[in-house]
């Protein structure tokens, strides 16, 4: 009997064994599958670019009558002078609070590119694109603007123009023309809500609004291919959108350069 009660329990330990063991190969297998689903459901995050906006980019005709070269072709921002290949600045104070404060809001930005591109003999559009890596590979956001009607007006002669800027520009008037905003992300969609008003702005979605397309708005402008040390062409512009004609420059204005200029 003794002998009995004995197998029997260690039988009973025997089964209880490979059955503690079967469930727990069996979560095992379990855990593997949903990590398995897990992964196999991960998608990578598409982001639209400025091909989804009504105005174009494209690189077309010349604006004439600014001095003192032919306003043409594709200018990108300069940073303290900087003429950074392709346009892209990943400077940690360019992008922060003492630079075009974008890090502060938008903190998943790593580079950008500021840029005009001149698409006809009186328009051009301007476009800021944001990036979530240093190189400018990975656009997660944009902000474009066209400008319409673009005419030259009179040269004029600048008694005391801020640093970095020409005593002469060209004033001109444009019409505004479309807006075209994307925040890709949480961060950049909330730095464009910071940056603009007047528009309904959705993550993920572009934002193509017509603007004030009738008012006529004014700015300076120059256009130099002979600065010393730089082999760039370059465009000075600001005051842009002005409800009046300027006179000068400010030190909150941009310089643009250009390599790829027919002048």
């Amino acid at each position: 009997m003794k002998n009995l009660s004995n197998n029997i329990i260690k039988n009973i330990c025997n089964g209880t064994i490979i059955f503690l063991f079967l469930f727990i190969l069996g979560i095992v297998l379990l855990i593997g599958s949903c990590s398995k689903d897990e992964n196999d459901s991960t998608t990578t995050t598409t982001y639209l670019t400025p091909t989804s906006c009504t105005d174009s980019e494209d690189v077309s005709g010349v604006i004439t009558g600014i001095r003192d070269v032919n306003f043409s072709g594709t200018y990108s921002i300069s940073w303290m002078g900087d003429t950074p290949s392709g346009g892209c600045i990943s400077d940690s104070t360019a992008l922060g609070p003492s630079g075009y404060n974008i890090t502060s809001t938008a903190t998943d930005v790593a580079s950008l590119k500021h840029q005009i591109f001149v698409t006809s003999s009186s328009s051009f559009t301007q476009t800021t694109r944001l990036y979530s890596d240093s190189s400018c590979s990975n656009l997660i956001a944009f902000l474009q603007q066209s400008k319409k009607d673009v005419t030259a007006g009179d040269n004029i002669t600048i008694d005391g123009s801020p640093d970095g800027f020409p005593p002469y520009a060209t004033k001109f008037t444009n019409t505004q023309s479309r807006f075209c905003i994307y925040g890709g992300t949480t961060p950049t969609n909330n730095l464009w809500k910071s940056w603009t008003t007047g528009f309904t702005l959705t993550k993920g979605a572009v934002t193509d609004d017509a603007g004030n397309a009738s008012d006529t708005v004014h700015g300076l402008a120059t256009t130099q291919d002979n600065v010393s040390g730089s082999t760039a062409t370059w465009l000075y512009i600001g005051s842009l959108d002005q409800s009046s004609a300027p006179d000068n420059f400010t030190s909150e204005d941009d310089r643009f350069f250009s390599d790829n200029v027919s002048n």
